[in-house]
């Protein structure tokens, strides 16, 4: 027997508490959702998708669905079977989500998202945070409900098992104390039986319960038929045989089992000479058994056959490592796409897209045209086109899929040609010469790897380069950089240093080449290349992974580099002199780590940055600016836990992140302050960096009938300042308004002052 420790808690040592916020009613038809900050306002310009970790079907009432998805936000409901969805508010800020359960008795939702546990009584509508004191322990990423309680792992490999009214809890461990141990899966018999799966770096073991979870016994498998070093994941047990359990796993190396005596025996399951498994699997209400792809309506059998169910939607195809199936009508199915989320309503043999109003689209690269109303963007999903971009609500055309087998990381628009289009993804580049109606895999010498970044030449319009990166669990990183001289047709690789993992790309004067390395390399650093060898810079950068390379639009000797630190040390690099020497940037960068793109505005001057990170206290996404080339930095936007920006592109800032693509503009800092009842002092600054935005208009209005009207237009002056005097006797509330013009517009949008009154 495996030794485990059971803590008994008292109800009051398990301190329950809720926090409650509101859900409002969003059309699922237009879920563009402006986000209004102080320093920024950015807009979601509406795609959808995102493929989801769990979904639980109400088995009440099955037109109310919950998905959980693993980006930042990421719990969604929908009360029209999944047809359409509703996710969190704005102003809420959790992390990824994992798990969603729904009580059958009373149809409360339970949400396991970030290091929260969130509950609805309300199908969705409205959740409560239920703030649990569980000492040094976390909230991991797997939960069940039994008879009378919920079961929810925790980090280390403990289970807290509470009552559903929450009145009394136990926490059990089941690591021998060890680290990097966890709980996988639960899974719970019509008889009360159940199951738990853990894992640590080396073992699966199955525990089972039979007092609803406040103790735990070893299940010996690996005697009674399973292999030595095999590893499961996943937990099924069959709603029609108690004694019918499944063990399922996603390791390529090891066999799913089955037993039909409740683990005497336990049997490989194959598909014919081939191994069946996948991350979760299911069983519907008769039995029917669902791995990956695949179902088994003799599953009981000891070598059970198996149908193959069809997998293409009408803009993905079914990744099927996750099934759920309706409790109250077995033949309707969801599961997951590279897209999001695919729903079936004859049991596999069809399946639709349902993503509308589930936010939750990564966005890896943007790349714009000339003409900027054409906008192409990587995605989980595939390729992103509008040809309404600069409009307020884009049309989509999503997912674009060149190859439905892999996800696109990188895209470029070649300015010289709108229709010329090429796309990177794991060890293929595609490439369109009609606009994205047809795709051809490019000729290219045989590599492996996601390509991260295309760029064109600064010397001839049919020149592109490309980096890519293989990461390898089991082997050294590698990569490389490939040149094409025919637009994106074929290409040639440019040998590398040592098949070095390429992670950053910029293209200097005469098309000197600076590629950063990254991954598992040692040393890191930054390469050059001028047409002819490959010159290590002397600068280590910290000895730590090159993100992001960018050579200032406004002067080609300027660049900078951003590094994947932890803390603010070595985080930003910048050379004024083309790279032979380095200063490391930290005025504003106090709190930030893991600093990633980073972008300018060709058209200011000094140059105007944006950069992505992370802050060091709250782990939120956050975007930020500096207006004089980079020497110091405001925080600009700030995202939510856990987020990532992995693109940035300017012309009003577009970023791309964990939950799709943002239009986004800066607010002006604009106050009054009264000096006597006659003077007026306006000053305006940005209100990211505080620099004075000098020479701009500026509007007086008055309120008059209830309205505001224009009465007077100023001007700045060089420190961002004006005074109006006003005639004797004025009264009335006034206030300031800005409305940046035209060569403003792509940077700014409209601020006002708060309102002061003359009496």
């Amino acid at each position: 027997m495996r030794r485990f420790f059971i803590i008994l808690i008292n109800a009051f040592c398990i301190q329950f508490g809720v926090m409650s916020f509101t859900v409002p009613a969003i059309a699922a038809t237009n879920n563009l959702l402006a986000d209004v900050q102080k320093t920024a306002i950015a807009t979601n310009l509406g795609l959808f998708g995102g493929p989801p970790n769990d979904i639980a079907i109400d088995p009440n009432d099955d037109a109310y669905v919950y998905a959980a998805i693993s980006g930042p936000n990421g719990i969604f409901h929908s009360s029209d079977g999944g047809e359409t969805w509703q996710g969190l508010p704005n102003d809420t800020n959790f992390g990824a989500a994992y798990a969603v359960e729904v009580d059958p008795a009373t149809g409360d939702v339970y949400a396991l998202i970030g290091d929260d546990l969130l509950k609805s009584t309300d199908h969705g509508e409205n959740w409560e945070v239920m703030e649990l004191d569980l000492g040094s322990a976390l909230l991991s990423e797997a939960m069940f409900i039994s008879d009378t309680r919920l079961h929810v792992a925790l980090t280390g490999g403990g289970i807290l098992s509470m009552t559903m009214d929450q009145s009394a809890a136990v926490i059990v461990d089941l690591s021998e104390e060890q680290s990097g141990v966890y709980v996988t899966s639960f899974a719970v018999a019509q008889d009360g039986a159940a199951y738990a799966v853990l894992n640590d770096a080396d073992t699966s073991y199955l525990f089972t319960s039979t007092d609803d979870g406040s103790t735990w016994t070893t299940m010996d498998v690996t005697s009674a038929g399973v292999a030595t070093g095999d590893r499961f994941y996943t937990i099924l047990v069959d709603p029609t045989n108690n004694d019918h359990l499944v063990l399922v796993s996603y390791d390529p190396e090891s066999a799913s089992y089955h037993t039909l005596d409740g683990g005497v025996a336990w049997l490989e399951l194959t598909n014919g000479e081939n191994r069946i498994g996948s991350t979760i699997g299911a069983f519907d209400t008769n039995g029917r058994l669902y791995i990956s792809q695949y179902y088994s309506d003799n599953a009981q059998s000891e070598t059970p056959t198996w149908t193959e169910m069809a997998t293409e939607t009408p803009n993905s195809r079914v990744s099927a490592d996750r099934i759920f199936i309706d409790p109250t009508d077995e033949t309707v199915l969801f599961s997951n796409t590279p897209y999001g989320v695919a729903k079936s309503t004859d049991s596999g043999s069809s399946w639709v897209d349902v993503v509308e109003g589930i936010t939750q689209v990564k966005t890896y690269s943007i790349s714009q045209a000339e003409n900027k109303d054409v906008v192409w963007i990587a995605a989980n999903g595939g390729l992103a086109h509008t040809t309404n971009f600069t409009d307020d609500a884009p049309d989509w055309e999503y997912p674009v899929l060149p190859d439905g087998s892999s996800t696109p990381t990188s895209m470029f628009v070649d300015p010289n040609d709108n229709d010329t289009l090429i796309a990177g993804m794991s060890a293929v580049i595609y490439r369109s010469t009609d606009g994205g109606s047809t795709w051809v895999a490019a000729e290219t010498p045989e590599f492996s790897g996601q390509v991260l970044e295309i760029m064109p030449s600064r010397v001839d319009k049919n020149t592109f380069y490309a980096v890519f990166m293989n990461g390898s669990i089991s082997l050294d990183d590698t990569g490389g950089v490939l040149e094409s001289t025919d637009s994106g047709a074929t290409w040639v690789s440019l040998n590398l240093t040592d098949d070095l993992p390429a992670t950053a790309l910029a293209v200097g004067d005469n098309d000197t080449l600076f590629v950063g390395i990254g991954g598992d390399a040692q040393p890191t650093g930054v390469y050059t290349f001028d047409g002819d060898e490959w010159t290590k810079l002397e600068e280590n950068f910290n000895n730590i992974v090159i993100n992001d390379i960018l050579v200032d639009p406004n002067d080609s000797q300027t660049m900078f580099i951003t590094a994947e630190a932890e803390s603010t040390e070595g985080s930003l690099y910048k050379s004024t002199d083309g790279g032979s020497t380095w200063s490391t940037i930290s005025d504003g960068l106090e709190q930030v780590n893991h600093l990633d793109t980073i972008v300018a505005d060709a058209d200011s001057s000094p140059t105007t940055l944006y950069m992505a990170g992370q802050d060091d206290d709250s782990g939120n996404g956050v975007i930020y600016k500096s207006s004089d080339a980079g020497e110091s930095w405001g925080v600009y936007y700030t995202g939510l836990k856990q987020e990532f920006f992995y693109a940035l592109l300017f012309d009003a800032l577009t970023f791309g992140n964990d939950r799709g693509v943002f239009n986004a503009h800066s607010l002006g800092k604009l106050t009054v302050k009264k000096h006597s009842q006659r003077v007026l002092a306006v000053t305006l600054k940005d209100a990211t960096t505080n620099i004075a935005l000098d020479q701009r208009v500026v509007g007086i209005y008055k309120k008059k009938l209830g309205k505001w009207k224009l009465v007077n237009t100023v001007k700045t002056n060089a420190n961002g300042k004006v005074q109006i005097q006003f005639a004797v006797g004025t009264r009335g509330k006034y206030r300031a308004v800005w409305k940046p013009a035209k060569k403003d517009r792509a940077e700014y949008t409209r601020t006002h002052s708060r309102t002061v009154t003359f009496k």
